[in-house]
């Protein structure tokens, strides 16, 4: 009898414990699922809800280089390279929908996962030039992503992508957002190296880079085809970060992956599982305010080369005043706030005089080796020193923020950043 008496305690013990777990668990998803609002009880943004009907569609759009496909309902896209018999090799990982490769957005401290998320609505439709998805996260953002075909020069029949991915902030206070993609790319898979940096190197190893300077593009492919992913030129928002490493590394809710220089794309779990994720810097945004992050990717079917160099060779934009971010305001009307403004952080020109990474921090020791070349006190290091010293101040405080003084603040070191730059 004890012995029965003992075993019995022991299921007993095991059957609350699972219970717990399990109580734990619906609980916690309970929790997720108030959150996020159902889609049905949410009122679309006029410019979204203008095309809900027919963008419950998948679309598919092509040129005579790839083909674009893309998920209504989950929100996930694949881009498939045409090879020289006309056989689409896919980029990224056809598993699941498409759902490995995905747009993750941050709000404030929480983190949503676009494509394939819970509660998330998404809608995809076919453009003039390629396709859109939009996503609402209800009450919090609505992500619009434009993939437009463009050729790399006029004889070159669509052979890039140009990605524009517009967040808007539906919060009725003011937030930060950002946003970041991972992609599940499964082209070079089967290759020796997975990637090569646009130092013609192969990546061999996991690897998080902060810094689009020298390494300003990946290549991953096969003896088919060639995909790259372009991260500076022309008007492209260059990344805060971006990481190659096992999928299962970056297939998290985690921001920063947890990358590590000594691992290749091998996990306990996942083999020769290679991903890789880019993020931008994030932007504080009023209600209804959107700012907007591009970037392209390149492809080539063997023989051919990819021929991305001369699309930014040919590239002009006048528009848009160097060194500053476009913020779309909730009015409609384009501004352009510095790139030293807190939390508006987005580099959109990458020509060498005006690197996105040249910063006046950067300059500063060149800078004081040649102080005497200088005109005047307001070019002085202690008076720049000073000028950081108080920004530093301002965003460190704790304090709600001076605007009109750190809009002052960042003014006076634009003007001395081009006049340091120019006199170089």
């Amino acid at each position: 009898m004890k012995k029965i008496g003992k075993n019995s305690g022991i299921v007993t013990l095991i059957i609350l414990t699972l219970f717990c777990v399990f109580s734990f668990s619906a609980c916690t998803s309970l929790k997720e699922e108030e959150e996020i609002e159902k889609g049905e009880d949410y009122e679309l943004n006029q410019d979204i809800s203008e095309w809900m009907d027919e963008g419950h569609k998948n679309t598919t759009v092509e040129s005579s280089c790839f083909v674009i496909k893309s998920k209504a309902k989950q929100g996930t896209f694949n881009f498939y390279i045409k090879d020289r018999d006309e056989h689409l090799v896919s980029v990224f990982s056809t598993a699941e929908e498409f759902t490995g490769t995905s747009f993750f957005l941050q709000a404030g401290k929480k983190i949503y996962r676009l494509s394939g998320g819970s509660g998330i609505i998404s809608v995809t439709r076919e453009t003039e030039n390629g396709l859109q998805i939009a996503y609402v996260v209800p009450k919090v953002a609505e992500v619009l992503v434009d993939f437009k075909i463009v050729s790399s020069f006029d004889k070159k029949d669509g052979d890039m992508i140009k990605m524009t991915s517009v967040v808007k902030n539906l919060k009725s206070r003011k937030e930060n957002f950002a946003l970041k993609l991972v992609m599940d790319t499964s082209i070079g898979e089967k290759s020796r190296y997975h990637f090569y940096g646009s130092n013609n190197e192969p990546i061999e190893n996991e690897t998080l880079y902060t810094s689009s300077r020298d390494n300003k593009w990946f290549i991953t492919g096969n003896e088919a085809a060639s995909f790259q992913i372009l991260l500076n030129g022309a008007d492209i928002s260059v990344p805060d970060f971006v990481s190659v490493a096992n999928y299962e590394t970056l297939n998290t809710l985690n921001w920063e992956p947890a990358v590590l220089s000594s691992r290749t794309f091998d996990t306990v779990s996942s083999y020769n599982n290679s991903a890789c994720c880019v993020s931008w810097k994030k932007e504080f945004l009023e209600k209804d305010e959107k700012f907007s992050r591009i970037m392209y990717f390149a492809v080539a079917a063997y023989p051919e080369s990819l021929t991305s160099d001369r699309f930014f060779e040919n590239y002009k934009n006048p528009e848009k005043p160097k060194n500053q971010a476009e913020v779309i305001k909730a009015d409609g009307e384009s501004t352009f706030r510095s790139e030293n403004t807190p939390g508006v952080k987005e580099y959109v020109s990458s020509d060498e005089k005006y690197s996105e990474d040249y910063s006046i921090y950067d300059i500063l020791q060149d800078y004081e080796e040649n102080s005497e070349e200088t005109d005047g006190d307001q070019y002085s290091v202690d008076y720049i020193r000073r000028l950081l010293n108080r920004i530093a101040e301002l965003e460190t405080s704790g304090k709600e923020l001076n605007q009109e003084e750190l809009l002052l603040l960042n003014a006076e070191i634009d003007e001395i950043l081009l006049h340091l730059r120019e006199n170089k």
